[in-house]
């Protein structure tokens, strides 16, 4: 049997594919993981402003609950006319929770979401301008040094 010499470049091939397996295995879970926080972060901020416009918690406590509360789009309030009666609804699926209010609160409810929103963009362009102001201080102090630019 013959011993085959293996070149410089295969060594470093070979010694690529474990690195790039093990990116593989580690990044992929951490970037799952990183969006499932975002997503649960924005699932409390909507569930804190449902309860804020006054809808109600109802936890699911029998099996046919659960099972129509999964049927329901996560994320998302839908519309449910009940014996004559409109309602609104949103599944918290992961803790078996339905949130319920009235016509009433969920017009409340997307005029406090509206504000959340505003209130968001305008911390945003606070920070965006904090950070220009910023960055035009570091090019003065810079233009003290070089006076060419």
């Amino acid at each position: 049997m013959a011993v085959e010499r293996i070149g410089e470049r295969e060594l470093k091939n070979l010694m690529k594919k474990p690195i790039a397996w093990f990116a593989a295995v580690t990044l992929v879970p951490a970037l799952v993981f990183l969006t499932g926080c975002a997503t649960t972060k924005k699932q409390e901020q909507t569930e804190s402003l449902l309860t804020m416009a006054g809808f109600k918690a109802l936890k699911a406590t029998t099996p046919a609950q659960e099972q129509k509360l999964m049927a329901l789009t996560p994320g998302t309030v839908s519309k449910v006319t009940r014996q004559g009666n409109v309602y609104y609804v949103y599944p918290d699926q992961s803790h078996k929770t339905l949130y319920v209010g009235n016509p009433t609160q969920y017009q409340t409810y997307l005029s406090v979401a509206q504000d959340a929103k505003e209130l968001a963009a305008d911390q945003q362009i606070a920070q965006q301008t904090r950070v220009e102001a910023e960055m035009n201080v570091r090019e003065d102090v810079l233009s003290d040094w070089y006076p060419g630019w």
